[in-house]
């Protein structure tokens, strides 16, 4: 089953990003607030899409690559829930070094920034 029609595979893409937002809105309002940032309005709304943005992107590359895993798992005759944790490790360090390489390279837009990025937020996402 791909990653699309699984509906548990979006659900969890679907409330995580909604709750990465949340978090970047909550974030994005008490930094607006403590720096005295005007309008605090747009630093809130500017936050919440970034940190909404690349969670998406994360969430659905994260989600992406375990059906992949899963698919391969039942080639092999493995059971889930013997490689489980192994499988959400490697996908979700994968889905790091994508979303930490490709904002690294967005925002500072040099390989070298893209590469830093993508083991930083792999070694983050492997935790």
């Amino acid at each position: 089953m791909s990653t699309f029609g699984d509906p548990a595979a979006r659900r969890r893409v679907l409330w995580g990003t909604l709750g990465l937002g949340g978090l970047g809105a909550a974030i994005g309002l008490n930094i607006a607030i403590l720096k005295n940032l005007q309008p605090i309005a747009r630093h809130t709304l500017t936050m919440s899409a970034n940190w909404t943005i690349y969670g998406l992107f994360f969430l659905t590359t994260r989600e992406m690559l375990l059906a992949e895993q899963y698919g391969k798992n039942r080639d092999l005759r493995l059971q889930v829930s013997q490689t489980r944790d192994a499988d959400k490790m490697f996908s979700s360090t994968m889905a790091g070094m994508l979303t930490g390489g490709m904002l690294a390279l967005v925002v500072r837009r040099t390989r070298r920034a893209a590469v830093s990025g993508a083991l930083f937020f792999g070694a983050i996402s492997a935790v």
